[in-house]
């Protein structure tokens, strides 16, 4: 469960609390397999004109943790993404070793496992940020997971 835990729930509405989004798109995350975190990193990498633009949101939504004094959350939250990231990828050895029964990653997709792990922790932090944040920063930190829905698409300001 989430360090910010919460029930199993699929909240989307805005008048969820911030805590609650993000430590149910924690919970999702958790359950997303190794093909599902690579479908997003090569995503995310083939599109590198909307690079410039994630990195503006990306920019703002560093600016609204630490106005709202969130840091420490901030932290916990990266760190939960890092955890979920690490089980997801599990037998990925840059090397070509082994562990565990999934077979190793290649270099590419260790590329595009990097590219989902920093797009999951934008995610969870713009979750935590929303009411901070503008309707297109919010979307374009959490649109990389749409497919997968793990996060509301789109929020109104609560």
């Amino acid at each position: 469960m989430s360090p910010l835990s919460s029930p199993r729930a699929t909240p989307s509405a805005p008048s969820t609390p911030p805590r609650e989004l993000a430590a149910a798109f924690l919970d999702r995350l958790d359950d997303l397999p190794r093909a599902g975190w690579i479908a997003v990193g090569r995503r995310l990498l083939a599109d590198p004109a909307g690079h410039a633009s994630r990195q503006a949101a990306a920019a703002a939504l560093t600016a609204a943790i630490a106005e709202q004094g969130l840091v420490v959350a901030a932290w916990r939250l990266r760190d939960a993404v890092e955890t979920a990231a690490q089980l997801a990828s599990a037998g990925c050895l840059p090397h070509g070793g082994r562990r565990g029964a999934l077979a190793p990653c290649t270099a590419s997709e260790r590329r595009a496992l990097e590219a989902a792990r920093l797009a999951a922790e934008r995610a969870v932090l713009a979750l935590l940020v929303h009411r901070w944040l503008s309707a297109e920063d919010y979307a374009r930190l959490v649109s990389p997971f749409a497919a997968e829905r793990l996060a509301p698409v789109a929020l109104q300001p609560g």
